[in-house]
């Protein structure tokens, strides 16, 4: 495990365990989008590794945000808000118009 993961693991591991709970006591999978943007980002990276017959397991930088990072030389401030905002505007879509959930 690499240093800089440790915490960002330990909050999706949290945020995932939370998630399920959540799920467990409503039954509604639609709880499954208030992960889109990062589930997103992670499964096109891990689908483009497979593809390309790289192991998975071994570091590397082709999550959308590393390459908007340190390929296009964005601030990371800025990326980070971006994700931030278009996961919370699909939250806000997501509870606007969803049933009622316990």
């Amino acid at each position: 495990m690499f240093a800089g993961d440790i915490g960002s693991i330990s909050l999706a591991y949290l945020m995932i365990y939370f998630l399920v709970q959540w799920y467990l006591a409503a039954h509604n999978w639609t709880i499954v989008f208030l992960l889109l943007v990062y589930g997103a980002d992670s499964f096109i990276t891990l689908g483009q590794r497979l593809l390309r017959g790289q192991n998975v397991a071994l570091p590397h930088r082709t999550h959308l945000y590393q390459i908007f990072a340190n390929e296009l030389n964005k601030d990371h401030v800025l990326i980070a808000l971006v994700y931030g905002l278009l996961q919370l505007a699909f939250n806000v879509v997501f509870f606007h118009f969803s049933p009622i959930l316990p």
